[in-house]
């Protein structure tokens, strides 16, 4: 399960190599953690570079209650998907958690493009 904790923590995370949430005109940075109607959130990522450009990712997290059905409950998030890897979030105080999150966001940053824009279905 996951928290809006654990979201900052990937958000932190991806910052530090650069990726920043393209926002909508309209939308805020803390309505960029509020589920659409399909119970997700989606997190569209750019990412400025000299050599290559602008890099652009999207990031999907599904929400799910306990027995399958939709959810808009941020700690039922049990992963984030992301062309090419996904992410399973456990627990903050799990070990583990941090060496995932790094060993993640590694593999975004060195993606190679072309890097397709990710639907969530």
């Amino acid at each position: 399960m996951m928290s809006k904790e654990r979201l900052l923590d990937l958000l932190t995370a991806l910052e530090k190599y650069g990726w920043q949430i393209e926002l909508e005109d309209d939308e805020s940075f803390e309505e960029s953690f509020i589920p659409d109607k399909d119970q997700q959130i989606m997190w569209r990522l750019f990412r400025n570079s000299h050599k290559k450009g602008k890099t652009r990712i999207s990031l999907c997290f599904s929400i799910f209650g306990p027995l399958g059905e939709r959810s808009d409950n941020l700690n039922d998030i049990l992963y984030c998907d992301a062309p090419g890897d996904k992410l399973y979030f456990s627990k903050r105080t799990d070990a583990q958690w941090p060496k995932d999150l790094a060993a993640f966001v590694n593999t975004l940053y060195h993606h190679r493009p072309p890097f397709h824009l990710m639907r969530c279905d």
